[in-house]
């Protein structure tokens, strides 16, 4: 007599298999899913430093930045802090920055303070940017150093 289907143990290997390479999928997709996360985070904030810098030079009206904290920040139409801001953005993954926790342009585009600021996502992530240096003519994209220990530029390499 001929048996047709698996057994029990056959059956049992399959799912424990297939558990596994679940188990060790989701791992790989939680972490992608993080450094997604960091690199849109940084282009947010990038893309907001760029949109106030062109408003400040184009509408001929100083503008302001500040963060508020490590997970937010709020931009402002005007250069006083006073007013109430345009718009707060809170984020997902704390950050750190050197210097003043006020970045302002003033009419030409320019950074009113003539040093530069960094805005770093710290801890070891594999995200192709973590990081923004603003300096009084630019702002950049970069990725911090591996290892470091605190937000300063020069530990950002400009991308």
């Amino acid at each position: 007599m001929s048996q047709r289907g698996f057994t029990l143990v056959e059956l049992m290997i399959t799912v424990t298999i297939m558990g596994i390479l679940m188990t060790i999928g989701s791992f790989a997709f939680s972490a992608q899913q993080r450094k997604a996360g960091i690199d849109t985070q940084t282009r947010t904030i990038y893309g907001d430093l760029v949109e106030t810098r062109q408003r400040a030079l184009f509408e001929k009206n100083s503008r302001l930045i500040r963060m508020l904290s490590a997970t937010s920040y709020a931009i402002y139409g005007s250069a006083d802090p006073a007013t109430t801001p345009l718009v707060t953005r809170t984020l997902r993954v704390p950050v750190t920055w050197s210097g003043a926790t006020d970045i302002v342009f003033d009419t030409r585009g320019m950074l009113a303070l003539d040093n530069k600021t960094a805005i770093c996502i710290m801890g070891g992530n594999d995200a192709p940017v973590d990081s923004i240096l603003v300096s009084s003519t630019s702002i950049q994209l970069g990725k911090l150093d591996q290892g470091a220990t605190s937000c300063v530029d020069s530990k950002v390499v400009a991308r």
